[in-house]
């Protein structure tokens, strides 16, 4: 009781601190306290462990107290913000949080460059960068741009959250300079290269989005899962179940203690101990990021407590660690991911031994005896105790800063958490395995792609229940401190009223053996099965032009020889769309040909060199010195991919006899537009028996006329229109020496270009039926397909 009301003690002089209370009468009243208790001590030690409670309360404030500091140190990075342009220069302090178009980094300042010179300085900032060039943890870099304090948006305290990680400075999109690389801890330097190699080896033998939801919950990398998913995962109250975090470790380490018991037997607690060593190799894959630490520490207390056989002190201990913690940074209190944490780790330890009685209660009413079936039910009754007892710490929490709530959030956790550890095991082993043996890991792949897919199903159907959102409630403090203290009085009652039986031991493991075959033997014909729902074969070929926004991807295929023209602006919008095209097992594309190097053409295909194996690259004539062009290229030679220019002339043919032929450009063009990046795109002619194709990039009314004179041209079934739509292209005289029959506008919805232009549309209108006009924006991903002699057109 004593520990318990010191920590608390200390834990509520931090809260009460933003109260503006002073220290010196909680002092004095602690004082009066301890003077009581001596006189009394024989009769009550509830004196002495108010008095010591109290006392940690002074503590608590004068603690939070010494944190508060003024913006008026020109030593401090945030003493410039809002000043004007400013050169830094510092070293990234964390691996960079990469995104689909842009990076995340955290930069310790360590000089700004001042009118009499460099002078020292200290503080974080978080810079928004492109993708590329990319920069990694223990880079030293300099910037030059606008500091900024961060600014709240959409009701969310987004300063606030930054202040609890000790960043009170962004910058978006400064001129970078790369000094000098590896100045970071040689152990956190391999921890993060470890981390990027398992992502990579991930991304490689698993398809889309599967592959981003097991990285983000191996890895926590939560920005490669597609948008419209994310919104299920909010929409069915499963958030948390999308990165590491306490709550997540805390019904993991609760699944794993219940069903490592279940295989392994209680017998020496060796169960207890995998668990913990499952949990703090979870928290190195995070690069001991520390909200994860906390976590780990906190069910590490849990876990303790069970091995000892002291369940009833873990409470005591919790609190000591919260407070812990709390002394240490006493910032962290405001964190949502520590109060997560803790409120999950405490729904356990109140409510999870209630629940794993009832399960025991429940089995023996339905009189089972001990068995296989037994056994498998008391796993997953336990499983779903381990995820409702969390949820019953949490929901008041995710309540309040949220202020919305899911009424299926429950249900949908308790049928999506135990894939959990079914994802980390296998797509851990997946990784690992893609270092060693590709082959093998896309195979181990599949294996981790079933619990993705059981997870991202229970999700989307959860999710589109009606009504299970429910927006704008906010339980104030004195609410959560009623339901907090009816959640203590119900464990009390349980502890002193109610009679359950104890637990029963494991004491057949045969059952356990036998259903481990019988498990296999199911899992066998199931694998086989899917295999076999992978996409036929035909002896069509596929011209897929895919949705990818506002730019330009086109996969062709003939069987398993693939071509991919261009890869759009997101890479994780191109893979997921690539991966609903080829086959799972299928990871190389034969060759994939870049037009021009504008980012809404190339961005995607950094991604599809890293994830597939491709054989050969076709790369555009082009004078561009642009950063992300120079990273493909690196790419291309860094992986050896045999490359080369294209030219007028070049022929692939494919296995089917159809030719895709380049051209233009083309020499002989000489006027000023000739030489922008968007007229010396590669324009390309794919021709299959009477199919005609033809794909323009995003040329110009210049090449447009040199391909008339050129007399390159020849009537097209299918135009893919040129750059999106725009009033500059698609001339009434190119439409007609081309004649096109149909024609296809890859364009993003609501772009800010106005593509297509409605002097484009009604051009292209007048030489074929406005039914003939198809648009990504509108129909999506569509699937252009002929046999040499008919046209199929199909969504995809």
């Amino acid at each position: 009781m004593i520990i318990s009301l010191c920590s608390l003690g200390l834990i509520a002089g931090v809260a009460l601190s933003r109260l503006g209370l002073p220290v010196l009468p909680f002092i004095i009243l602690a004082l009066a306290l301890g003077v009581f208790w001596f006189i009394f001590r024989k009769k009550t030690r509830l004196l002495l462990g108010l008095s010591l409670g109290f006392l940690a309360l002074s503590g608590g404030l004068w603690l939070a107290n010494s944190q508060i500091t003024i913006n008026s140190d020109p030593s401090r990075l945030d003493y410039y913000n809002d000043s004007g342009k400013l050169e830094l220069q510092g070293i990234i302090t964390e691996n960079p949080d990469k995104r689909d178009r842009t990076s995340l980094i955290l930069l310790e300042a360590s000089g700004i460059a001042t009118s009499s010179g460099w002078q020292e300085v200290s503080g974080n900032v978080l810079l928004t960068l492109p993708s590329y060039p990319e920069y990694s943890y223990g880079d030293q870099i300099r910037i030059s741009g606008y500091l900024k304090t961060p600014e709240n948006f959409d009701g969310f305290d987004y300063k606030a959250y930054l202040e609890n990680q000790h960043i009170y400075s962004v910058m978006v999109y400064p001129e970078t300079t790369l000094l000098s690389e590896g100045n970071g801890n040689p152990v956190m330097t391999a921890i993060f290269s470890f981390r990027q190699i398992l992502s990579e080896s991930l991304s490689r033998a698993m398809p889309e989005p599967e592959a981003s939801l097991a990285k983000g919950i191996l890895l926590g990398e939560r920005s490669g899962i597609p948008e419209d998913i994310q919104t299920e995962f909010s929409l069915s109250g499963t958030t948390h179940l999308l990165a590491i975090s306490g709550a997540n470790l805390s019904i993991l380490s609760g699944i794993l203690l219940a069903a490592l018991g279940w295989i392994l037997g209680k017998r020496g607690y060796i169960y207890i101990y995998l668990t913990l060593i499952l949990i703090w190799g979870y928290s190195l894959l995070s690069g001991f990021d520390p909200p994860v630490v906390r976590a780990v520490i906190m069910a590490s207390i849990f876990l303790s407590a069970e091995l000892l056989g002291r369940q009833k002190n873990a409470m005591p201990a919790l609190c000591l660690a919260a407070a812990v913690m709390v002394a240490f940074s006493p910032s962290i209190l405001w964190s949502v991911s520590f109060q997560l944490s803790f409120m999950s780790m405490l729904g356990l330890i109140l409510v999870y031994p209630m629940l794993k009685k009832l399960n025991i209660r429940l089995l023996d009413r339905l009189g089972l005896a001990e068995g296989i079936f037994r056994a498998t039910l008391g796993l997953v009754l336990d499983g779903l105790a381990v995820s409702l007892a969390a949820i019953a710490g949490i929901w008041p929490v995710l309540l309040y800063y949220f202020e919305n709530i899911s009424l299926i959030g429950p249900v949908a956790t308790l049928l999506a958490m135990p894939a959990m550890p079914f994802i980390i095991v296998l797509s851990f082993l997946t990784a690992l395995l893609g270092l060693v043996f590709p082959a093998g890991a896309i195979f181990m792949g599949y294996l981790t792609w079933l619990p993705c897919r059981y997870m991202l199903v229970v999700v989307s159907l959860t999710a589109s229940v009606p009504g299970v959102l429910m927006s704008g409630l906010r339980p104030g403090a004195m609410l959560m401190g009623i339901y907090y203290f009816l959640l203590g009085m119900l464990y009390w009652l349980y502890k002193h009223i109610l009679k359950m039986p104890p637990s029963r031991p494991n004491t057949n493991p045969a059952s356990t053996l036998n259903l481990r075959w019988l498990l296999a033997g199911i899992a066998v014909p199931v694998l086989f099965f899917s295999f076999n729902l992978s996409p036929s074969t035909d002896q069509k070929l596929h011209v897929y032009f895919l949705n990818v926004g506002q730019g330009d991807a086109i996969l062709i295929q003939y069987q398993n020889q693939d071509i991919l023209i261009d890869g759009g602006p997101s890479p994780q919008t191109l893979c997921s769309e690539l991966d609903k095209h080829l086959p799972f097992f299928d990871r190389s594309i034969e060759m994939v040909i870049l037009t021009h190097p504008d980012s809404d053409h190339l961005n995607g295909l950094l991604e599809v060199l890293e994830r597939y194996r491709v054989k050969e690259v076709i790369l555009p004539q082009t004078r561009s010195q642009d950063s992300l062009y120079q990273s493909y290229q690196n790419l291309i030679a860094e992986k050896a991919i045999p490359a080369r220019i294209a030219e007028t002339g070049m022929q692939i043919t494919m296995a089917n006899g159809a030719v895709l032929e380049v051209i233009s450009p083309f020499g002989g063009l000489s006027s000023k537009a000739a030489d922008t990046d968007n007229n010396h795109s590669t324009v390309l002619n794919l021709s299959c028996g009477q199919i005609n194709y033809l794909f323009c990039a995003d040329i110009e009314t210049t090449v447009e006329y040199q391909l008339i004179t050129q007399r390159l041209l020849a009537d097209t079934t299918v135009l893919k229109v040129s750059h999106h739509g725009s009033k500059y292209s698609s001339s009434a005289w190119f439409l007609d020496v081309t004649s096109p029959e149909f024609g296809l506008i890859s364009v993003g919805a609501d772009n800010r270009y106005g593509h297509p232009h409605p002097e484009t549309l009604s051009r292209l209108i007048s030489v074929m039926a406005e039914n003939c006009i198809y648009r990504t924006d509108i129909w999506g991903s569509l699937d252009f397909a002929t046999d040499g002699q008919s046209l199929y057109i199909l969504q995809s």
